[in-house]
């Protein structure tokens, strides 16, 4: 009679991954991402909300695009790391929103009293979420 025998599974050392930063690696600062989503992929933009002259404008610096699976995976450990980081240091106060969050797929463009403003844009799936 045979045995089965399951497949070793990986150690605790072996699961470890190594992280190696590239040449190509870039740190920015962020005030503002958008999130833009189609069927196959999630694409956050951040940027920073700045003044320009009299106006404001989001100054975009980079867009990470993932697969529905990852930004899943991604929003997870975020949430995990929020809830740890506020039993050591404490609840993370936000200020009331001044309009409603935007529930439906929406593109941005500054409005005419210099705030951010999301309005509906043919053929561009966005939204906006500004912090």
């Amino acid at each position: 009679m045979r045995e089965s025998k399951e497949p070793a599974r990986p150690t605790a050392q072996e699961k470890e991954l190594e992280s190696v930063r590239s040449e190509n690696f870039v740190k920015v600062y962020a005030n503002s991402a958008q999130i833009e989503t189609t069927v196959w992929d999630f694409k956050l933009i951040f940027g920073e909300i700045a003044k320009s002259g009299d106006k404001m404008v989001i100054d975009e610096s980079v867009a990470i695009v993932m697969s529905p699976q990852h930004a899943k995976a991604f929003v997870g450990v975020l949430a995990n790391n929020l809830r740890e980081y506020e039993k050591r240091v404490g609840e993370i106060k936000l200020p009331a929103p001044e309009e409603p969050p935007v529930t439906e797929k929406f593109a941005t463009k500054a409005s005419p009293d210099n705030k951010v403003a999301a309005v509906r844009q043919s053929g561009i799936i966005t939204t906006l979420a500004t912090f």
